[in-house]
């Protein structure tokens, strides 16, 4: 089994760790990526995603950087592309575009109606707009005749660096979440959702790759990851209940042991292995801490729980 890679988010962190900070601390610790997370209105302050995207972007050096989710459905698809391919190129071929629908009980429908943008057509709209931004990608002059955009002979410069484009990681575990994965996607990311509830969407999304004809071997296979080191899972899952219900500004419905690396270092290096036996390879770590305290919980991830799987 191959060595798994782990990546730290970056979610609302902005009144207590400045960005140069973090992205420097995480480089030093030995981390593979840096993530952003979504969060626009009626929840806990967070800043603008891809700007702040854009500023890890400057502060690192080495690190995969990516959106851990972007609410697609919500951007103009080739502003979208636009940025993304600037990011890349300044980044010299490090970005990682995860991509998300929202309208789950998780997420906040506010956001979609400040928006103007109907929450049923979430799943059409960013079907629409993968197929856009992998068209105005190539660089070359291209049409799109579709449900929500139309346009003739456009051609959009520069092409990002990686190529054909950077990787785009669904996010969710819903079925359309599953299809969009087989069909457009080079990862897959859900949110804790359990090493027996990963394979299940696993074997979805196999099959629903052969019904594309698409091989889905070489997808990365990646989990958004809650944890919360502490001297006891008991007490580990007060605090992250305390926290992310704060911070959601409701209970979220994923809020459970199996699939959260919750309790003491042993637990979470438990968790981890399990995911890794579904499969996982890429682990997203999402710190359910108050804010001032986020900063040494990964620090302690990086001393207790990284050592062991390197």
């Amino acid at each position: 089994m191959a060595d798994p890679k782990f990546g730290v988010i970056y979610s609302r962190l902005h009144p207590v760790v400045p960005i140069p900070v973090f992205a420097e601390a995480v480089e030093e610790m030995d981390f593979d990526s840096l993530w952003v997370t979504e969060g626009l209105v009626n929840e806990m302050p967070a800043l603008d995603i891809m700007l702040a995207l854009g500023a890890f972007v400057q502060h690192t050096r080495k690190l995969t950087v990516g959106t851990c989710v972007v609410l697609l459905p919500l951007r103009n698809p080739a502003l979208m592309a636009k940025e993304v391919a600037t990011l890349d190129f300044l980044s010299e071929g490090r970005v990682v575009l995860g991509v998300g629908v929202g309208g789950s009980n998780n997420s906040e429908p506010a956001a979609f109606e400040v928006c103007g943008v109907d929450v049923k057509e979430r799943g059409p709209r960013t079907d629409e707009a993968l197929e856009i931004m992998t068209k105005l990608w190539t660089g070359e002059p291209v049409s799109h005749k579709g449900r929500f955009y139309q346009f003739e002979d456009i051609t959009m410069g520069p092409r990002p660096v990686q190529r054909p484009h950077p990787p785009l990681w669904a996010g969710g575990a819903a079925r359309g979440v599953l299809r969009r994965t087989a069909r457009w996607c080079d990862g897959f990311v859900p949110n804790s959702v359990g090493a027996e509830g990963y394979r299940r969407l696993w074997d979805d999304i196999e099959r629903f790759g052969e019904e594309y004809g698409r091989d889905t071997s070489g997808i990365t296979r990646a989990i958004h990851l809650y944890f919360c080191i502490s001297e006891t899972r008991e007490r580990a899952r007060g605090i992250a209940r305390e926290t992310l219900t704060r911070r959601y500004g409701r209970e979220p419905e994923f809020l459970d042991d199996a699939g959260m690396a919750i309790g003491t270092a042993r637990d979470c290096i438990e968790t981890i292995e399990s995911y890794m036996k579904a499969g996982v390879s890429h682990f997203i770590l999402n710190t359910a801490r108050p804010l001032a305290e986020v900063k040494g919980d990964i620090e302690k991830f990086a001393e207790e729980v990284m050592p062991y799987f390197r």
